[in-house]
């Protein structure tokens, strides 16, 4: 078998911890195939490729090859792919072909990520290379006609309806990181670029800080990597904010449909769909902590007699997490959260202020000392709050900008700020009942002594 198969393994689930891509501990496979290049397995979530993997192989022609032959080796592999799934009793395994450009590729299709299934599909005689790649293009099951080059469709792929790929890149030899920029959903594509291509950098970087467009998409920023052959594409904000079909066309833009030889993305995720488990998850707590901060102020108003700054601090502290859900802020959330901060701080020390003529000019049932020491009682909580709940948002506002790499950020952000203030609200519940300290409201002397 003179022709050779490069096959690329997609994990198709992202690991993010705090924001960080955690990889698969990099498994050298060249025992098996025969490379010199090991394979570091990377993760990623998406839609249609939830808990599966994606190997995707492509075989090119020997020397003395001809199309026939090499079509041969494709289907002679696809059989012995299905035939391993089925001795291994893989359900919902699917094996497809295609050609594009001149390349017949293989897809594989495989529920889970079953390393001992993965090491059993590659292990054939005619494995070369490996590489990451992104697996979407049209397929043809084992078995059926080969279609050349197969024209796209709306059913195929929505992002590619009508798409006719030109622009700056197209003629590169380049690999690509896709990430994104959660500061303002835009989506950052750092390319490295072939040093025959040297010129397509300065090109690139000839734009300058103006507002560049590389195939319709308008480009917000244009940075130089470390390395000389590595440059930055940040892209503005698409229509939707980063829904799912703008993500894709840009997958496209800068993945092996598009350019099937020049440019790859080597590694990738996918930002909207949303993540509905996380999503939830936020919401509830942010449930939670409206029921709580309601509480905390209704409980203090009536037992302390009067409206409570600190349950306004941290009613002011729920609904800045409210905002920070709310796409349209998302934007600038930083800016956002430290205004709303600022905000609920000032509003609450209006209040203040207001309250204490009121808190004065009470009637003479109670003595000027305890006015005085509630007052004090009150603020010396309102300080300790405060101080509490802006060391928690600094600590997060850290977090987030430290791993801003995906949107997972900002959901441990707001998922962990919004634990920091259930804590203060707890703390703030249970303190008497802790101290041993509660004391109720009503008068028990007055009523033993009316008995």
């Amino acid at each position: 078998m003179v022709a050779f198969a490069t096959i690329a393994i997609i994990p198709a689930f992202q690991l993010n911890v705090l924001g960080i891509n955690i990889s698969w501990p990099e498994l050298d496979y060249s025992s098996i195939v025969g490379s010199e290049k090991s394979l570091n397995l990377s993760f990623r979530r998406g839609k249609g490729f939830e808990n599966s993997t994606v190997l995707k192989l492509f075989v090119q022609s020997g020397s003395n090859e001809t199309e026939e032959e090499v079509l041969a080796d494709v289907r002679e592999i696809g059989s012995i792919i299905k035939q391993r799934l089925e001795i291994m009793e893989v359900k919902e395994g699917e094996v497809y072909y295609y050609k594009e450009n001149d390349i017949y590729f293989i897809q594989v299709k495989i529920p889970g990520s079953n390393e001992t299934v993965i090491n059993n599909i590659i292990a054939i005689e005619s494995a070369g290379n490996i590489e990451i790649w992104e697996a979407s293009a049209p397929q043809v099951a084992i078995g059926e006609e080969i279609v050349s080059d197969p024209p796209d469709s709306p059913s195929e792929n929505p992002a590619l309806a009508g798409y006719q790929p030109t622009g700056l890149l197209s003629d590169s030899f380049v690999t690509a990181d896709l990430t994104v920029n959660p500061l303002n959903s835009s989506y950052v594509i750092k390319v490295g670029i072939d040093e025959s291509r040297q010129y397509l950098i300065q090109q690139i970087l000839g734009q300058g800080s103006a507002v560049a467009v590389v195939d319709d998409f308008p480009v917000a920023a244009v940075t130089q990597d470390l390395s000389p052959n590595k440059i930055g594409l940040e892209f503005l904000p698409l229509i939707g904010d980063g829904e799912r079909e703008d993500t894709l066309t840009v997958l496209a833009l800068f993945g092996t449909k598009t350019y099937p030889r020049n440019i790859r993305v080597i590694s990738q995720e996918i930002f909207a769909p949303e993540y509905e488990e996380e999503s939830l998850l936020l919401v509830g707590v942010l449930g939670i902590l409206v029921f709580m901060s309601i509480s905390l102020f209704l409980y203090r108003t009536f037992r302390k007699g009067f409206l409570p700054l600190t349950g306004l601090l941290y009613t002011f502290s729920v609904f800045t997490l409210i905002l920070f859900k709310l796409p349209v802020f998302r934007a600038e959330i930083t800016a956002t959260l430290l205004v709303g901060f600022v905000f609920s701080f000032l509003f609450a020390g209006i209040i203040f202020y207001l309250l204490i003529a009121k808190i004065l000019g009470r009637s003479n049932q109670d003595s000027e000392k305890r006015r005085l020491k509630i007052l004090n009682q009150e603020f010396d909580t309102f300080r300790k709050s405060f101080r509490f709940l802006l060391f928690g948002i600094l600590f997060w506002l850290i977090i987030l900008e430290s791993f801003h790499g995906n949107l997972y950020s900002q959901f441990i952000f707001g998922f962990g700020y919004g634990i920091t203030v259930l804590l203060g609200m707890l703390y703030l519940f249970l303190k008497p009942l802790l101290r041993g300290l509660y004391v109720s409201p009503i008068n028990l002397n007055g009523i033993i002594k009316k008995a």
